[in-house]
């Protein structure tokens, strides 16, 4: 049997006396370590490890619960641990959390009625629940997915960055000026408002399921304004497809690596460089004032040939090479 080993770290499960660990105050990333009667104790730090038991098969005296998976002191119950940063769930009182302050990226928190209360910051956690399955108190819910605060909306988030849906008053979102990298953003009637930056989003609406009030979206699809059309977007870098007017392009100046830009009718305007797209249209399905296509495909102009394109690096080559009189 093992014995007097204070530390271990990467192992898997250690015995000491009858079949039982002791003596041993850190176990990282092992797996299950018991001790007495098959239960853990005297563990302060249990980070990346799965399971920990103490005595009547709970958890005692465990401060820190970084990446583990689920642990449970008292009746099953999770006590006096105030940092639950990775690990999946984490249940304390009649399975409810309390006490953490902390849960950056687990799922789902409970404190008391299955609700979470006293924490901070909700980083990349799914879903957060407080008082009647609501949020609160939450300032900062980053990459999570959908917070509700009060009668299942959100509250007093402002900055809500990767996640998904942000909702607040009617289902709809208010006071968040920054979207980075989630879908979709309602506000008001379903549509989006005061949302100045989405950048790595899908698609957003405002009023009348258009766009507005939305000068960057870089990775984003398709962004949409007023009839369907997109307004007021100078940047769309890693996106498809853009369109604005009758389904067409407009005031965009850079489209890097989408596939397709079309401007008027179904065409290509005011896009001077398209650099890792395929094919850009206009006019006639020909290209026209693109100065620069890098790593794109073939890009034709009117007769089949290619005008205006004075950097074509890692796309075919050209046979003809007309010269410049696309419009700007």
């Amino acid at each position: 049997m093992l014995r007097r080993v204070r530390y271990v770290t990467t192992g898997q499960v250690c015995y000491d006396g009858s079949v039982m660990l002791r003596r041993v105050k850190y176990v990282t990333t092992g797996q299950v370590c018991y001790d007495g009667s098959g239960m853990l104790r005297r563990v302060k730090c249990v980070t990346t490890g799965q399971v920990c038991y103490d005595r009547s098969g709970m958890l005692r005296q465990v401060r820190y619960v970084t990446t583990g998976q689920v642990c449970y002191e008292g009746l099953s119950v999770l006590r006096r641990v105030q940092y639950v940063t990775t690990g999946p769930v984490c249940y304390e009182g009649s399975s409810m959390l309390r006490l953490v302050q902390y849960v950056t990226t687990g799922p789902v928190c409970y404190v008391w009625s299955s609700m979470l209360r006293r924490v901070q910051y909700v980083t990349k956690g799914p879903v957060c629940y407080d008082g009647s399955g609501m949020l609160r108190r939450v300032r900062y819910v980053t990459t999570g997915q959908v917070c509700y605060d009060g009668s299942g909306m959100l509250r007093r988030v402002r900055y809500v960055t990767t996640g998904q849906v942000c909702y607040e008053g009617s289902s709809m979102l208010r006071r968040v000026r920054y979207v980075t990298t989630g879908q979709v953003c309602y506000d008001g009637s379903g549509m989006l408002r005061r949302v100045r930056y989405v950048t790595t989003g899908q698609v957003c609406y405002e009023r009348s399921s258009m766009l507005r009030h939305v000068r960057y979206v870089t990775t984003g699809p398709v962004c949409y304004d007023w009839s369907s059309m997109l307004r007021r977007v100078q940047y769309v870098t890693t996106g498809p497809v853009c369109y604005e007017g009758s389904s067409m392009l407009r005031r965009v100046q850079y489209v890097t690596k989408g596939p397709v830009c079309y401007n008027g009718s179904g065409m290509l305007r005011r896009v001077r460089y398209v650099t890792t797209g395929q094919v850009c249209y206009d006019g006639s399905g020909m290209l026209r004032g693109v100065k620069c296509v890098t790593t794109g495909q073939v890009c034709y102009d009117r007769s089949g040939m290619l005008r205006g394109v004075e950097c074509v690096k890692t796309v075919l080559m050209c046979q003809d090479m007309l010269s410049f009189v696309g419009q700007s």
